[in-house]
C-alpha cells in the first residue's frame, strides 16, 4: 500500500507541467474537450506505468539485494530529476492534429521515459512492489492528465511558472537521488 500512495502522490507532483500534460493541454485547446483525447491519454498513461512496473518486476530477481535495488532506484530518481530540469514541454503546434491515433503515439513517446515513469521504477524497486507502484503511477499521472484536459486554458497561461516548478522539482529529485545513493555507498566503505 505504501508503494501505491508514494507513487500516486509523487507522479501527480512531477506530472504537473510535464510534457504529456502540456501536450494534452495544447491538444485540448486545439480540438476542444474531446472525451476521446482524454481516453487515449489515460490509456497511454496506464500502459507506460504498467511498462515501468513490468521492467521493475524483471529487475528485482536480477538485483535481489536491497543495496543494489536502492542504487538502481537512485539512478532512476536521478534520471527523473534530469528529465524534469532539461526536457521542457514543446510549444503548442501551429496546426494541432485531430487524429487520436497520432496523439496517442506522441503521448506514448512523451511518457515512456518521463519523470513519472522513472518514479514508478524507483519506488517499485525500493519497495519491491511493482504492481502497486505501477497502479499508483497510472492513477497519479492520469489525475494530472485529467487536470490538463479540464483546465487547459489555465495551465497554458501558467506555462512559465509551471516550467520553473518543474526545474525545482527536478533539483529536489536529484537531491533525493544523491541522498539514496550516498546511503547505499556509505556501508560499503
Amino acid at each position: 500500500m505504501a508503494a501505491f500512495i508514494f507513487t500516486f502522490v509523487a507522479t501527480i507532483l512531477v506530472s504537473i507541467g510535464a510534457r504529456d500534460q502540456m501536450r494534452v493541454v495544447h491538444l485540448t485547446l486545439g480540438m476542444g474537450r474531446h472525451i476521446g483525447l482524454l481516453t487515449v491519454a489515460l490509456i497511454t498513461a496506464t500502459l507506460t506505468a504498467a511498462a515501468a512496473g513490468f521492467a521493475t518486476r524483471e529487475l528485482i530477481p536480477v538485483a535481489p539485494y536491497l543495496p543494489t535495488r536502492d542504487m538502481l532506484a537512485a539512478l532512476a530518481l536521478g534520471v527523473a530529476g534530469l528529465e524534469s530540469i532539461f526536457v521542457a514541454p514543446r510549444p503548442a503546434p501551429k496546426e494541432p492534429t485531430r487524429s487520436l491515433g497520432a496523439a496517442g503515439i506522441v503521448l506514448l513517446a512523451d511518457q515512456i521515459t518521463d519523470s513519472a515513469r522513472m518514479l514508478v521504477l524507483a519506488i517499485a524497486l525500493a519497495l519491491a512492489s511493482p504492481v502497486t507502484a505501477a497502479a499508483g503511477g497510472a492513477l497519479g499521472n492520469g489525475a494530472a492528465i485529467a487536470m490538463g484536459w479540464l483546465w487547459a486554458a489555465r495551465l497554458a497561461a501558467a506555462s512559465g511558472p509551471l516550467r520553473a516548478a518543474r526545474i525545482v522539482a527536478g533539483a529536489l529529485l536529484l537531491l533525493v537521488a544523491a541522498t539514496v545513493a550516498s546511503g547505499v555507498a556509505a556501508p560499503m566503505h
